[in-house]
Order: C-alpha cells, then structure tokens, then sequence
C-alpha cells in the first residue's frame, strides 16, 4: 500500500532542491556582481587623447631625445626603428613616453612632439573588458602614432653647432614632471653626442668634465636628473670617430650625468 504521506515527501524534496539552487544562483550573482564591481572601481581614468592617467599612477617615465642638428643615414635609421620597436612590446603599463626632436633653433622652446602612455595591451577581467577591443586601442591609439612620430623625426638634419647639453636640460624639464621622485625614470639620447657651442666644445681630444665645471657656461646647463637612468645610442659621424670614443663616453658624459644626480646606464653604438 501506498505511503499517504508519499506525494507530499517529493514536493517537499523538490522544494528543498529549488531552494538550493536558488541560493546557489544568488550567492554566485553575487559573488559576480561583487567581483565586477571591484573591477569598475579600480580602473584608472585615462586622458582620451594621450592615454595617461594621474601623474601619481604613472608607472614610469621614459624620455625619447633625438638630436637632429646631423644626419642620420638610412641604416642608422632602420637600426634604431628595430631597437625602439623591441623597446615598445617590454613597456609598462600606464608608462609615459615623451619624445623630442631637437636642433639648434628649437633648443629655446622644448616642446614634446609626442606624450603617450601605454594602456596596456592585456585584459584585466574577460567579465568587463573585451580583448578585441583592448588590442585595437593599444595599436591604433599607441602603437601606430608612436611609430609614426619616431619615424618622422628620425631623420637628422644640419647645424653648425649642437646644443646637447641644453637638448638634455630641456628633455629633462619637460620630460619629467617635479614632485615624482620615486617614479622609475629613464632618458635615451639618439646622438653623436658631440656638443659644440660658443660657450664650451666637445671638438677635442680627452674632454674633461672639470674643464665644464670651471667654465662660466656650467651654471646655465646643469640640471636636476636625481635618480634619472640614461641611456646613449651613439650616433657615428664620418671623420669625428677619434673623438666618439671610449674616453668621451667614460671621461666625460658618465662623470656629467653622475653630477647631475643621473646615472649612465648604457651606451650603445648604432649601426651604420
């Protein structure tokens, strides 16, 4: 004989059974909603034009100085396109980037050609963020424009003096915002590094950097790099290759940049 109590003890089952599901889905809706808002909140608001964000979320600061008062030939060029192509793809994210292209008449005005962060090019939820998308922004609004500007200022061009020590003081100002000392800075020059002026030549043998301080010219150039790598990518110049040698990178520009609170990193010759 059938249990009179039966029909009732399987709905009360399958209620039992709803009721968990139920709490199941809403503990996970939960749980996902949670999760997406945490998400939402922590994003950082970036500048629609240059992709930056508040200076204090910047995760570095990386200058781009292109000396352009001397050519630079065809394969020099295609060597340092590679070498900042490489560069591009070990970026941080939220990095800034601020290339100059400076000669003799510019030197007063240092303005940036181009300000960019890096947005990054990895999705930081699959919940709220569409990988597509974030490839394209970071190609199409990074990438291309970057490419585009370093390969249109890396040309060079002709002067009968180079102001770099003014190049380097300007690129620095401008470059690298005060109040940021604890954010990672780093500084390439694309030059011969030859300096040439009125006020103090670089056109001689064995320069020292004592010979700089003593001059009355030292006071209008030196310049606050505290914590500042720099990097040199050493531009050769047919007929000057006794004086770009071992000495004026050691002798002079690695002591200059050490009282400037900087530190030379590298010093790299470019091919060509």
């Amino acid at each position: 004989m059938a249990d009179f109590f039966d029909d009732d003890k399987i709905v009360f089952k399958k209620n039992i059974i709803g009721a968990i599901i139920l709490v199941v889905i809403i503990i996970a809706g939960g749980f996902i909603g949670y999760y997406n808002y945490k998400v939402r909140s922590s994003r950082v608001s970036i500048d629609k034009t240059t992709l930056c964000p508040p200076e204090e979320k910047i995760s570095r600061y990386t200058s781009i100085l292109v000396d352009v008062t001397n050519n630079i030939n065809h394969i020099q060029k295609e060597s340092l396109n590679k070498y900042f192509e490489n560069l591009k793809l070990n970026l941080l994210e939220y990095e800034k980037i601020t290339i100059f292209a400076v000669n003799n008449e510019s030197v007063n005005n240092i303005k940036p050609k181009l300000t960019l962060c890096n947005p990054g090019n990895q999705i930081k939820s699959q919940f709220t963020e569409n990988e597509g998308i974030v490839l394209k922004r970071w190609e199409e609004k990074f990438n291309k424009p970057l490419s585009k500007t370093f390969d249109e200022i890396v040309t060079g061009g002709e002067s009968n003096v180079s102001p770099i020590f003014e190049m380097i003081q300007g690129a620095s100002i401008n470059g690298f915002p005060e109040n940021t000392k604890d954010t990672p800075k780093r500084l390439y020059i694309i030059s011969d590094m030859l300096h040439h002026t009125e006020g103090f030549s670089l056109y001689k043998q064995n320069p020292g950097i004592s010979d700089l301080k003593a001059s009355p010219y030292y006071q209008h150039i030196k310049t606050n790099m505290d914590n500042v790598e720099v990097i040199i990518l050493l531009i050769y110049r047919s007929g000057f290759e006794k004086l770009q040698n071992k000495t004026l990178i050691r002798s002079f520009w690695e002591p200059y940049f050490r009282e400037q609170g900087a530190r030379l990193v590298e010093a790299i010759a470019v091919e060509g």
